[in-house]
């Protein structure tokens, strides 16, 4: 694998919730969130869809590809977030396969923004995106 981008995000105060979305549309690769700051349920942390990536996987059928989803998908009862006792602490790295859907919730705050690092890792037989 190697670094193929990275990037610093502010999340502003009153930012609105992120559609879901993927890092790479092949399912292949790492992305890494590093919260530089404390996140607070009502400064955007992170949500993920558990299960997501498998979609991706071509090794399985289409069939079987959404039976692993769903199958996670209900054992967590759906969508979780990257929170941990009501805070996403600073330098807790979320690592996804870039396949998995996630977004960033709404910060609601009115406080100062909170800057994420993220970190995206492809294999070297891909060319960056």
């Amino acid at each position: 694998f190697f670094l193929s981008e990275a990037q610093l995000v502010l999340a502003d105060p009153c930012a609105e919730l992120q559609q879901w979305h993927l890092d790479s549309a092949t399912g292949r690769g790492l992305s890494v969130f590093i919260p530089l700051a404390n996140v607070d349920l009502d400064r955007g942390p992170q949500e993920v869809l558990p299960g997501t990536h498998s979609l991706h996987d071509p090794r399985q059928n289409l069939r079987e590809r959404w039976r692993r989803c769903l199958r996670k998908l209900c054992a967590t009862h759906g969508a979780v977030t990257t929170m941990t006792e009501n805070v996403w602490s600073a330098g807790d790295a979320l690592v996804l396969d870039s396949g998995t859907l996630h977004r960033g919730l709404a910060n609601d705050s009115l406080g100062a923004p909170v800057p994420i690092l993220i970190l995206r890792y492809d294999p070297k037989d891909r060319p960056p995106p």
